[in-house]
C-alpha cells in the first residue's frame, strides 16, 4: 500500500531516507564569511589570522555587556522583591499616612470650585504648586477620629492653613 502511496506522489516533500539507504551526508564547515571583518574566508579557515585580536577584544566587550545586562536584571529583581517584603511589613502610621494622602486629595479635588472655608476667597487652581490644601477644621492631632471624617475636612488656601493671615 505504501509503494503505492509513493507511485501516485503522496511522498513529495517528504526528505529521502539517506542513512537507509547507506548514504550520509558529509559534515562541512559552512562559515563563509569571517565573524570579525565579514569579508570571505577560505575553505577550512573559521577566521582571518589579523582579526583574531580584534574579534576576542569585541567577543569580550560582548560579554561585558552582557554581565552587565543580568546583573541589572537581577537588581531589578532584588528591588520588587524588597518593595514587597516592605509593603509586607508596613505598619499601622505607614498605612494612616497613605490613607491621608489619598483622602487630602479626594477633598481638594470634591472643594476644587468652591472658596476657600476660612477667608471665603477663590483657591486659585491654576497655580503652579497648588494654591490650597487639605485643611481640617479641627486638628487631626487633637481629634484623630475626625481624621477621615469628610465634614470636617475642607480645601484651604495654603496661608490660611499655615495659621498665617494675610493682610486684606
Amino acid at each position: 500500500m505504501s509503494e503505492q502511496r509513493r507511485d501516485l506522489g503522496h511522498d513529495v516533500g517528504r526528505k529521502p531516507r539517506l542513512r537507509k539507504a547507506g548514504v550520509y551526508p558529509t559534515m562541512t564547515f559552512r562559515r563563509t564569511l569571517c565573524p570579525h571583518c565579514r569579508t570571505k574566508l577560505d575553505p577550512g579557515q573559521r577566521i582571518h589570522s589579523h582579526c583574531i585580536a580584534g574579534y576576542a577584544e569585541a567577543e569580550g566587550a560582548k560579554a561585558e555587556r552582557k554581565r552587565q545586562k543580568q546583573a541589572r536584571a537581577a537588581a531589578r529583581v532584588e528591588k520588587a522583591e524588597t518593595r514587597r517584603r516592605k509593603e509586607a511589613i508596613k505598619t499601622i502610621p505607614d498605612l494612616i499616612k497613605e490613607a491621608q494622602v489619598a483622602f487630602n486629595a479626594f477633598i481638594r479635588e470634591r472643594d476644587r470650585a468652591k472658596p476657600c472655608i476660612c477667608c471665603g476667597l477663590p483657591l486659585g487652581a491654576g497655580e503652579v504648586g497648588g494654591a490650597f490644601d487639605c485643611g481640617h477644621y479641627r486638628s487631626t492631632g487633637s481629634a484623630s477620629h475626625l481624621r477621615f471624617d469628610e465634614r470636617n475636612a475642607h480645601a484651604q488656601r495654603k496661608v490660611c492653613t499655615a495659621g498665617v493671615l494675610a493682610v486684606l
